[in-house]
């Protein structure tokens, strides 16, 4: 049986208030358990529960269930430095990229990210401690944790399994983000714009769901121009010298997005085609491919 590690990537924009969390939560987390999958979760899924963890030393904070982890660095910015499907031992991540990147009055911010990695063809633990911030970016500034909350009211009017639960049980994670101190929109302005990255994984399933908010501490009034929930440097299914004149480069099959922002089709290959890229990584300069265009480089986004 061929396993495939499931991403739901929700992307919505909020204003609204939010109460600020600091990283002192982490202390209350257990120490990280390493986890690995035994039995078939599609026969039996009752031992995968969906937890946070934290390292000893409480810099990085990870989310597993078994079957998928993620795991995020929190200093001296907030990135994804692992992201493991547990079932087959296969680490996903080669690189750290933003954990979204906004668009604010025609100007470009990352959210969160750690620069300096020195190959992005694949990425090591001894590195993560010589990364560093970008000032230019938004900058991790505190987090919660809970469970997730019903996003709709379900009527269950169509016929469902009997003993579905929802919402889905699993952990739920709210990691913030205060923007840069040289922002524009900072000038005479008492507080300024949050950003929040949501993210659930759930109980006995390799899904885990995405989302960012947007909050206006200002006075002053922004636009949120365009936005990308999502960029996963990720290891490419296999390796082009270069392409073929109507042969298309296979981006890796084993990691499956949809989104809520899908434009129609009613097959799941290219419902979010619109929405979800594969797209070649700049920062990728070992790759095999010539002209560096090996699709490996997942965005919830096109244009940012």
């Amino acid at each position: 049986m061929r396993y495939l590690v499931t991403a739901l990537l929700t992307c919505g924009l909020f204003v609204g208030s939010l109460q600020a969390d600091t990283a002192a939560q982490l202390a209350k987390l257990p120490v990280q358990i390493k986890e690995q999958a035994g039995e078939d979760w599609l026969i039996d899924s009752s031992r995968y529960k969906a937890k946070a963890y934290t390292d000893s030393e409480k810099k990085e904070i990870t989310l597993s269930n078994g079957l998928v982890s993620r795991t995020f660095r929190i200093t001296p910015n907030a990135a994804t430095v692992r992201f493991d499907n547990l079932v087959t031992g296969q680490a996903m991540l080669r690189g750290v990229k933003p954990e979204a990147i906004v668009i604010i009055d025609n100007k470009r911010y990352e959210v969160g990210g750690l620069n300096g990695q020195p190959n992005y063809a694949f990425l090591t633990p001894e590195w993560l401690d010589g990364l560093t911030a970008d000032p230019k970016a938004f900058q991790f500034s505190g987090l919660k944790l809970g469970v997730p909350n019903e996003r709709f009211g379900w009527k269950r009017v169509r016929h469902h399994a009997p003993d579905v639960v929802w919402p889905p049980k699993g952990i739920y994670l709210r990691m913030d983000y205060a923007m840069p101190q040289e922002a524009e929109v900072l000038k005479s302005q008492k507080t300024g714009v949050v950003v929040s990255v949501h993210y659930e994984l759930y109980d006995g399933v390799p899904v885990m769901s995405k989302w960012i908010t947007v909050q206006n501490a200002t006075d002053k009034q922004i636009t949120v121009d365009r936005f990308s929930s999502e960029m996963l440097a990720l290891v490419e299914h296999n390796s082009w010298v270069g392409a073929q004149e109507g042969v298309a480069m296979i981006p890796p099959g084993y990691l499956h997005v949809e989104t809520d922002m899908a434009f129609g089709s009613g097959n799941h290959e290219n419902a979010c085609v619109n929405t979800v890229r594969w797209r070649s990584d700049p920062q990728y300069s070992t790759q095999v491919n010539y002209r560096r265009v090996q699709p490996c480089l997942l965005s919830r986004s096109q244009n940012v």
